[in-house]
């Protein structure tokens, strides 16, 4: 620049700041170019994976299992930065301080684990642990030594991990799980957002199974399927004449999570800020429960009423007469306060449903969208969007619309009160086992939106707020019983 070399700027640079600005300058210019060196090598070094199973022969032979992985690792979608794959033999003869030298240089551990567990692998397992390295297990169906069962029911709670039946599924959930890992962490793996906008890509070409973090290990009475829970064998009555669907004790996941997120702002234009009260997405685990098969009705409600002549009826409904609107026997109640319908669910012995009861019901345990699945809403779904311009009778929409365990309408056509109060942050410090919600704010949770909401919130995790005395609106509710205290 101006013509002025080398030796010109020095002299310039003396006569200016003197010998010991050149000195320092010099420095500062030798630092920051090291610095510079040193991020550019580091954005651009390989991602390394290191992958740990058993690998004797004469105990076990996880060499397909391995294979897949790599496989899997070596064909994930481009990005600007590389993968390197390591793995250790997992034998007592070759597993040393080597391959936990490799453990810690690693971004990411990966474990497979078939039915043994040998201290090598252990060793491996707790020095990712200790260096807090992400770690991924991927558990292989299999009648499993009790060293191995110890194991998993050690970590369940601190892990991300999923099953698999053959080498070919670890294929696809390693695909999802590191997509997933790499979306939630940007910063800590160093990718841009064309990195992001490939992977947000590549997660939603996969096959859509629920999501890697949603994926939890029940047993087979916690995972059941539409059919045996909506048997005439399980499903029961309540006092009030409502069937009431039989929801069993386990985990599911509760909440959105950031690959969700993406995807959804990518390919709706949804706004992030729109999901923050659904983040983390979280497990948890309930007790078993009854829940209503549809909301309470017009005509369930008036019965309740005639037992309680003081009690005030709903807004739109006839003051003199105690009646409901004409046509509408069927049709959900509406213009109820949270306290209406706490008063409804205790004089039928039981209550309204927590959020976390409610999402349950909602999206089972695959951590679908919507109730029926993954597939954006139309018509045949449900109530929503104003394409009625009014509420509908309960059950019109089934069974296109219903949940796994066969709820009808908890998507659209009223929003129905939940028993918690509403706090936006409140998934970061909920408890695991059978929520409760914060102990007490200004408004109440409800969820499943109405029928003039659009699509985001008929999906299983929205979250809204009723101020509990608000008597007017779309606000409705269904029961929630207790196996024990509702005599079932």
């Amino acid at each position: 620049m101006f013509g002025l070399g080398t030796p010109e700027l020095i002299i310039i640079t003396v006569i200016l700041f003197g010998a010991a600005g050149v000195c320092a300058a010099a420095r500062l210019f030798g630092r920051t170019r090291k610095e510079l060196r040193q991020l550019t090598e580091e954005i651009q070094a390989p991602l390394q994976v290191f992958v740990s199973s058993v690998m004797d022969p004469k105990r076990e032979d996880l060499f397909a299992e391995r294979a897949a992985a790599k496989r899997a690792i070596e064909s994930f979608p481009s990005l600007t930065r590389a993968w390197r794959f390591e793995d250790s033999p997992g034998s007592p003869q070759s597993a040393g301080w080597v391959y936990l030298k490799k453990v810690e240089e690693c971004d990411i551990f990966v474990l497979v684990l078939g039915k043994e567990m040998t201290r090598p692998v252990m060793r491996e397992y707790w020095r990712a642990r200790k260096k807090g390295k992400p770690r991924l297990v991927y558990l292989k169906k299999c009648e499993r030594r009790p060293a191995a069962q110890a194991f998993v029911e050690l970590i369940r709670k601190e892990v991300k991990y999923a099953e698999f039946n053959l080498p070919t599924d670890l294929d696809v959930e390693i695909w999802r799980s590191v997509a997933t890992l790499l979306i939630e962490d940007v910063r800590r793996f160093k990718l841009i957002d064309k990195d992001v906008a490939a992977l947000a890509l590549f997660l939603n070409q996969l096959p859509k199974r629920g999501e890697f973090e949603t994926r939890i290990e029940t047993s087979e009475s916690e995972q059941p399927s539409p059919e045996q829970e909506t048997s005439a064998a399980r499903v029961k009555i309540g006092r009030d004449g409502k069937r009431m669907i039989p929801i069993p004790a386990g985990w599911f996941v509760m909440g959105t999570s950031e690959a969700d997120i993406l995807e959804m702002e990518i390919k709706f234009g949804w706004k992030r800020g729109w999901f923050e009260s659904e983040t983390p997405q979280h497990p948890v685990y309930l007790d078993a429960y009854y829940i209503g098969e549809t909301p309470v009705t017009n005509a369930e409600y008036k019965r309740f009423l005639d037992a309680h002549l003081g009690h005030h009826v709903p807004y739109d409904w006839d003051k003199t007469w105690r009646t409901f609107p004409s046509g509408k026997a069927d049709h959900p109640v509406v213009d109820v306060s949270w306290d209406d319908a706490n008063a409804y669910a205790r004089w039928v012995g039981g209550r309204l449903p927590t959020e976390a009861q409610w999402e349950k019901a909602a999206r089972g345990t695959d951590a679908r969208r919507y109730p029926w699945g993954n597939q954006e809403p139309d018509t045949s779904h449900c109530n929503f969007d104003m394409k009625v311009d009014d509420t509908t009778p309960v059950g019109k929409y089934s069974p296109r619309g219903d949940s796994p365990y066969g709820v009808m309408d908890m998507a659209g056509n009223v929003w129905e009160w939940c028993a918690d109060w509403y706090e936006g942050d409140y998934y970061r410090h909920s408890p695991a086992h059978n929520p409760m919600g914060p102990s007490s704010t200004l408004a109440r949770v409800v969820r499943g939106g109405a029928w003039n909401n659009p699509d985001r919130a008929l999906r299983c995790a929205f979250r809204s707020i009723g101020f509990p005395l608000h008597l007017y609106g779309n606000r409705g509710f269904r029961v929630a019983l207790s196996p024990v205290a509702s005599g079932l």
